[in-house]
């Protein structure tokens, strides 16, 4: 059956059952809807698709008390584009997310989400969301009253990898809240859990799940749901309510060499649990076995509801087979980008019409999904006939599916970390026009560079920069094609000081991926590492044009600038990196030094004071403050910074010491402490012996208590380890202080 006459039966058989769309809002009594997503579930793994080690008893009923779909696609290995899919009813080019975040990209306005559809019918509408690679920005919003994410991340925040998502008890507390507040209103609810995700951590009480710890995790999923479902029965809703439970990809778990998901279009990553319950309005037992997509999910749910779908939608309306039915047929697109977005690669894109499964790239592969479901005999070659009808379809829906441009929108955080933190690469490279796929790297052929560039990335957070440097440097050879890897032998080797080879890898990955702004910044600071200060100022200057929310460049482009004596331009670029980064003391201390080396010393203070605010021990801005006070004759005000600094590091030898200079020297007989300055200055050299300047302090503080032989001593230290260290000037201002303690005389300021 052609896809136009599948969703013209569809529609009719939709109308048959459910006597048409209505345009009115819902009454008392309208059909509520709880969707249900489990993020990384595979359907394999769950008992009702015939996994016997599974313990998912709550999940199995519901798939027996409705239709359970059992040739279920996912349109991407992704969570966003694949829930950005079954929220929309438009395959990723339609609603424009192909992979996770995307460039800081929400999905396109131009569709509208199943929420603000039913919210302008008069549902309430409450999301409880697991990860934040769903959180509000991501565009999924449009329509939730109530939308309950993970929020924003702190850059220096020690648990962020945990709190990039949610545990399912949690979400379910937050779910369970909302709707115990919504009344007798009709309701739409979105739960979605993550704890099937890597790593794998099974809950206590779950450890020993199953086949694997994964199983754990689905384990614990299946009780949470029982928990939705059970207050569904409380409160007799049960028949008033359509539950749609979906998967939004599934996990490689080591089959054909994927550990987890994103790079390959297998069935491990690729087949999903979809099932739709409804007592008295969806048929219980019944396992079609047609072709369906995450795309079908929305146009069947307002077909359901009675709810007319927006003009845009791509997807079909399942209805005739929750009315047990199975036309047989039916058919899925789906697509991974990623390998592309992150490697340069070649990008995966299949057609799927049970039982064959087609994939386009440069190595095409089409299987028999019955006869082999462990996809492991290609039949292109075999079946030729089959392969170029697949192809055929694949290329027509393709050139008739609409493309839409996402939508920008990013919320402030650094999204190549907290993508890094949840296992992916970030992925922004897109091929140029005219590409020819079979001139691509096939990934299939190349997943263990792709898994020893995380891991080089990896070792580059952890600061591991020459075992970093080590596993890169073969890559280039293996896929001089990917930016990403000249980039990140690019950052090991900046790591390391090597600035002039830092800046050849850079350039490398900038001639693949020219916009990338964290590579242009990586060349910036390689070009400042080789004393190139203008060549430096352009590539931040480049960065900051592309990217205007790129904090560090404009911090390092305004120092650069005040290093020049360009003060008004360093003002405007540090101005900037304040705006984007308001809680940072660093922005704070670095605009301070420039307000004070262009003569603007209360600005300074003003600037100065803040970053104490927001962080008491900064020492940056203690040392900033104390130098702008004795600066201006302020030593008043000096030594009290001084006495601050001090007390709240109290372990910096370098404050320790510096107070003790000041309480041992000073001209003004009122701010001298001897004793107090011999104490201080006493710790300073305990923490460091061999700092000479630390001797010299302690000598200063001995003959200011008036104890000149032990100021002598200290004095001939100091000068026996200055000499050939310090500057020729130090050492003689040492020379002449060891005369006048021999003399029986202090030193004064």
């Amino acid at each position: 059956m052609s896809r136009r006459s599948l969703v013209c039966a569809a529609l009719a058989g939709a109308a048959a059952i459910g006597g048409g769309c209505s345009g009115s809002g819902p009454g008392r009594d309208a059909p509520n809807l709880l969707v249900i997503t489990l993020d990384t579930t595979r359907g394999d793994r769950l008992g009702c698709y015939g996994y016997e080690p599974a313990h998912t008893p709550v999940i199995d009923a519901l798939a027996a008390s409705g239709t359970c779909f059992l040739s279920a696609f996912a349109p991407t290995p992704f969570t966003l584009p694949s829930h950005s899919t079954l929220m929309t009813g438009n395959h990723p080019p339609g609603h424009g997310v192909h992979v996770n975040y995307s460039g800081r990209v929400a999905v396109s306005d131009e569709v509208r989400p199943l929420a603000d559809v039913l919210a302008a019918r008069g549902y309430r509408t409450g999301a409880f969301i697991a990860a934040r690679v769903l959180n509000e920005h991501c565009g999924l919003a449009r329509g939730f009253e109530r939308y309950s994410d993970i929020g924003p991340l702190p850059d220096d925040d020690p648990e962020a990898p945990e709190r990039l998502a949610r545990p399912g008890d949690l979400v379910c507390d937050d779910a369970l809240a909302w709707l115990d507040e919504t009344a007798d209103a009709p309701f739409f609810a979105w739960v979605h859990f993550f704890d099937a995700h890597d790593p794998y951590t099974p809950r206590e009480g779950f450890e020993d799940v199953g086949e694997h710890p994964y199983d754990g995790e689905v384990a614990f999923i299946d009780t949470q749901v029982e928990r939705l479902l059970d207050w569904l029965d409380a409160r007799g809703l049960r028949e008033r309510t359509l539950v749609v439970l979906a998967g939004d990809h599934g996990e490689g778990l080591g089959e054909h060499g994927e550990e987890t998901h994103g790079l390959f279009v297998y069935d491990t990553t690729m087949r999903v649990p979809l099932m739709f319950s409804r007592p008295g309005s969806v048929t219980p037992g019944h396992r079609p076995r047609t072709t369906v997509g995450l795309v079908d999910v929305m146009p069947t749910i307002l077909a359901q509801l009675d709810v007319a779908a927006p003009g845009e939608i791509e997807g079909r309306d399942l209805s005739p087979m929750l009315a047990g039915g199975d036309p047989g047929g039916g058919f899925a697109y789906f697509e991974s980008e990623y390998g592309m977005r992150t490697m340069g690669w070649a990008p995966l894109r299949g057609w799927v019409e049970h039982p064959w499964k087609y994939t386009e790239a440069p190595q095409r592969e089409l299987f028999h999904l019955e006869d082999d479901p462990g996809e492991t005999r290609n039949l292109v070659t075999e079946r030729p006939e089959v392969a170029e009808r697949m192809r055929a379809a694949l290329t027509a829906f393709r050139e008739s599916t609409p493309r839409r441009e996402v939508t920008e929108a990013h919320d402030g955080t650094d999204e190549a970390r907290e993508l890094a933190m949840l296992g992916y690469l970030e992925s922004s490279f897109e091929l140029p026009e005219g590409t020819v796929l079979e001139d691509l790297r096939d990934p299939r052929d190349a997943y263990d560079v792709y898994y020893q560039t995380k891991h080089a990335s990896e070792l580059l957070k952890e600061d591991r920069h020459a075992e970093a440097l080590a596993v890169i440097e073969p890559l280039v050879e293996r896929s001089p094609e990917s930016a990403r890897i000249w980039t990140v032998l690019g950052s090991a080797r900046l790591e390391l000081g090597r600035f002039a080879g830092a800046a050849e890898a850079y350039r490398e990955s900038l001639v693949r991926n020219p916009d990338l702004p964290g590579t242009i910044l990586g060349l910036g600071d390689a070009l400042r590492g080789q004393g190139l200060v203008g060549e430096a100022i352009a590539a931040y200057e480049r960065c900051v044009a592309l990217d205007a929310t790129q904090g560090q460049a404009f911090s390092r482009l305004g120092l650069l600038r005040a290093q020049r004596g360009e003060v008004d331009a360093a003002l405007a670029a540090l101005r900037r990196f304040v705006e984007l980064e308001p809680d940072s003391p660093n922005a704070r201390c670095n605009l301070a030094g420039v307000l004070a080396q262009g003569g603007r010393g209360q600005e300074a203070l003003g600037e100065l004071r803040t970053a104490l605010r927001l962080d008491p021990a900064c020492k940056q801005a203690h040392v900033g403050l104390t130098m702008i006070l004795e600066g201006s004759g302020r030593r008043e005000e000096g030594l009290a910074a001084r006495r601050a600094a001090h007390a709240a590091l109290p372990d910096d030898a370098d404050l320790a010491a510096g107070l003790a200079w000041v309480l041992a020297t000073s001209g003004n007989e009122r701010l001298r402490s001897p004793g107090e300055a011999v104490a201080l200055a006493r710790g300073a050299r305990a923490a460091a012996p061999a700092n000479p300047r630390f001797a010299d302090v302690l000598a200063a503080a001995l003959a200011a208590a008036g104890d000149f032989p032990a100021a002598v001593a200290a004095a001939e230290q100091a000068l026996a380890g200055a000499r050939g260290r310090l500057a020729p000037e130090l050492v003689s201002a040492m020379e002449a202080r060891l005369l006048a303690y021999r003399a029986g005389r202090a030193h004064r300021e």
